[in-house]
C-alpha cells in the first residue's frame, strides 16, 4: 500500500515539472515574438521616410538624426513633421518648407542627403562650369627696313704755316728765315650702305596666374548661443482686446555670447500650424563677450485658428554649432476649455545650453509677472539684461 503512494507522489512531481517547463517555453516565445514598442515606433517613422524617399535608404540621413537633435528632442524638421500629423502626408506637406532656415527647402536637402533640420548642414553650391578660352595667336608681319646709303665726304684741309723769322741782336750773326710748309691733306670717306634684314616676330599667348592672397586668421572667435527661447504654451481664442498682451502670443529670445569677441548674427523664428507656415521673422542679434545675456522680443502674434503652433528659432553666427530651439503653443477655441487664460506657463528652461541668470521671473521689472516693462509686443525690441554683467 505504501509502495503505491510513493509511485503516485513521483507521478505528480513529474506532471508539475512538465507543466512548469511548458510555461517557461511559452514566456520565452512571447518575449521573442513581441518587439519593444519604442523600437517599433522609431522603425515606423524611418520606414515612412524610406517609402517616401527611397534614395535615402542606408545613407547618412537614414538615422534618428533626421528628426531629432538627440532623442527625445526634436529638430525643426521633426517638429514640423509632428505638427503635420507624423505620417507620409506630413512629409509631403512640409517638403517646400525651409525648416532650419538655411535657404534650402526640405526636399532639396533630402535629395542632396543633408539634414533638413540642421542649419549647418546643407547642399554644397554647384561648382561653376569651366570655360576654355583658346589662346590668341598674334602675328606681327615682318617689316623690311631699307636704309639708303649715306655718303660722307670730308673736304680736304690745307694747312699752311707762315714762315718764322728770328732776328738776333747785331752780333754779326744772321739766321736765314725758315719756311715750313705742310702739304694739304685730302680725306675721302667711302660711301656706307646699310641694309637692315627683315624682322619676323611671333608673340606667344600670355597666361597670367595670380597667386592666392593669404588671409590672416581672426584674433578671436564669436559664438552666439540660444540662452532661452520662450513663447506662450497655451492660448485661448475669444473676444478680447489685442492691445492687451494677454490676448496675443509673445515670442522672446535670450542670446548669450560664449566666444571671446563681440559680433552680430541673425535669429529667425518660424511658426507652423496645421501644416501651414503662419509666421516668419528675422532680426539681427548680438551680445557682448563675457557673462550675462541680451534679450530680444519678436513681433507678437494673434492666432485665428485652433491647433498646435510649432515655433522654431534658429541662430546663425558663422559658428559650426547647432543653435536651434523648438516650442509649441496649444491654441484652443474659447468654448473648448474655460479653465485657462492662455497665458504663458512660465516654462523658462534653457534652450541654448547656457545657465539661467537670476531664475524665476527673468524680465528685470521685478513684478514677477513674466513680462518685461520694455516689451511693446508689435515691433522687434532689444532689451539688454543688466543682471549678471
Amino acid at each position: 500500500m505504501s509502495h503505491d503512494k510513493r509511485d503516485k507522489g513521483k507521478y505528480r512531481i513529474k506532471i508539475l515539472l512538465i507543466i512548469f517547463a511548458e510555461v517557461v517555453v511559452l514566456m520565452a516565445l512571447a518575449i521573442w515574438l513581441v518587439p519593444p514598442i519604442v523600437a517599433r515606433a522609431t522603425s515606423n517613422d524611418l520606414s515612412i521616410a524610406r517609402t517616401r524617399y527611397p534614395s535615402i535608404a542606408g545613407t547618412r540621413i537614414d538615422t534618428c538624426a533626421l528628426c531629432h537633435t538627440g532623442p527625445p528632442n526634436l529638430n525643426p524638421f521633426g517638429a514640423a513633421y509632428l505638427a503635420n500629423g507624423r505620417n507620409a502626408a506630413a512629409l509631403a506637406a512640409i517638403e517646400n518648407f525651409d525648416s532650419d532656415g538655411d535657404t534650402f527647402t526640405n526636399i532639396q536637402e533630402i535629395m542632396a542627403l543633408t539634414f533638413p533640420g540642421n542649419p549647418n548642414d546643407f547642399p554644397a553650391p554647384a561648382s561653376p562650369t569651366p570655360t576654355m578660352v583658346p589662346p590668341t595667336a598674334t602675328s606681327v608681319l615682318p617689316t623690311a627696313t631699307t636704309m639708303p646709303p649715306t655718303a660722307t665726304s670730308v673736304l680736304p684741309t690745307a694747312t699752311t704755316m707762315p714762315p718764322t723769322v728770328t732776328s738776333a741782336p747785331p752780333t754779326a750773326t744772321s739766321v736765314s728765315p725758315t719756311s715750313t710748309g705742310v702739304p694739304p691733306t685730302s680725306t675721302m670717306m667711302p660711301p656706307t650702305s646699310t641694309m637692315m634684314p627683315p624682322t619676323s616676330t611671333m608673340m606667344p599667348p600670355t597666361v597670367t596666374t595670380m597667386p592666392p592672397t593669404p588671409t590672416s586668421p581672426p584674433s578671436g572667435s564669436l559664438d552666439l548661443d540660444i540662452h532661452k527661447f520662450k513663447v506662450n504654451s497655451e492660448f485661448e481664442m475669444g473676444e478680447g482686446n489685442v492691445e492687451n498682451e494677454d490676448d496675443q502670443i509673445e515670442i522672446r529670445l535670450d542670446v548669450k555670447n560664449s566666444g571671446s569677441v563681440e559680433g552680430q548674427g541673425t535669429a529667425m523664428v518660424v511658426g507652423v500650424q496645421n501644416g501651414v507656415e503662419i509666421y516668419r521673422e528675422t532680426i539681427t542679434v548680438t551680445d557682448p563677450a563675457g557673462n550675462g545675456h541680451t534679450r530680444y522680443f519678436f513681433s507678437s502674434f494673434v492666432p485665428t485658428t485652433a491647433g498646435d503652433i510649432a515655433w522654431t528659432v534658429s541662430l546663425s553666427d558663422g559658428d559650426p554649432d547647432n543653435d536651434v530651439a523648438v516650442k509649441v503653443t496649444d491654441v484652443k477655441n474659447h468654448d473648448e476649455d474655460d479653465d485657462h487664460d492662455g497665458d504663458d506657463d512660465g516654462d523658462d528652461d534653457d534652450q541654448g545650453g547656457g545657465d539661467d541668470h537670476g531664475g524665476g521671473d527673468d524680465d528685470d521689472d521685478g513684478n514677477g509677472d513674466g513680462h518685461g516693462d520694455d516689451f511693446q509686443g508689435y515691433l522687434p525690441t532689444l532689451y539688454q539684461s543688466k543682471r549678471g554683467r
